[in-house]
């Protein structure tokens, strides 16, 4: 619960230019990468709305060049060539219950892994659920809990293309959701002309979605 609890409080933290490895996109022109920029990693994958977070290639916590290399669960979700580790464990009603001077804020863990994509980044977007959860992949997470609206919606990542292990490769980001209430969540995956590659119903602090 106390590594729960250190994540959740990451996950609602205000911002995150206090942050080594992560960056948030949000109106800035940091670097992002070798020959991209936060705006060139935005307009790459579309544009798409809402506030995002880029995860570079060198803010991952394990990759390779074998995509088959990837620990894989029977509680993992699959969402196009996005692997969620764990995430079904987010359908328990009150698990990762953490109390904050906000109320009630729910979280996972869920490392993520990409492979067998040709797109050398992927963007991950969180819609249909009232605004309710957030996404963080983008590293080491800022301390403090705060308010769940400032956080992020979408969620740039680096692929193992980029990454220099190819398309059979893989890379892995460590992060997760949070949540204010139970709700279901559409998970959605653009590559970077954003073009939609899938998308998938998730459950988030309830045994099903309707």
């Amino acid at each position: 619960m106390k590594a729960t609890a250190c994540l959740v409080a990451g996950l609602l933290a205000a911002g995150l230019s206090g942050c080594a490895g992560g960056r948030s996109t949000a109106n800035t022109g940091h670097t992002a990468g070798p020959g991209h920029t936060v705006s060139d990693v935005s307009t790459r994958i579309g544009k798409i709305p809402g506030t995002m977070t880029s995860s570079l290639c060198t803010d991952n916590i394990y990759a390779g060049a074998n995509g088959a290399a990837i620990f894989r669960t029977p509680q993992d979700i699959v969402v196009g060539p996005l692997r969620f580790g764990a995430l079904r464990e987010a359908t328990g009603a009150a698990l990762y219950a953490v109390h904050t001077s906000h109320g009630i804020i729910y979280g996972i863990k869920s490392p993520l892994s990409i492979t067998g994509t040709s797109s050398p980044w992927i963007a991950l977007r969180v819609v249909g659920d009232a605004n309710d959860v957030k996404v963080d992949y983008s590293g080491v997470f800022a301390s403090g809990p705060t308010d769940l609206s400032r956080e992020h919606v979408v969620a740039a990542l680096q692929t193992a293309v980029d990454c220099g292990n190819g398309s059979a490769g893989f890379v892995q980001y460590g992060g997760g959701f949070a949540w204010k209430r139970p709700t279901c969540a559409i998970l959605q995956v653009f590559d970077r002309s954003g073009r939609l590659l899938a998308a998938k119903l998730v459950p988030f602090g309830r045994t099903s979605c309707p």
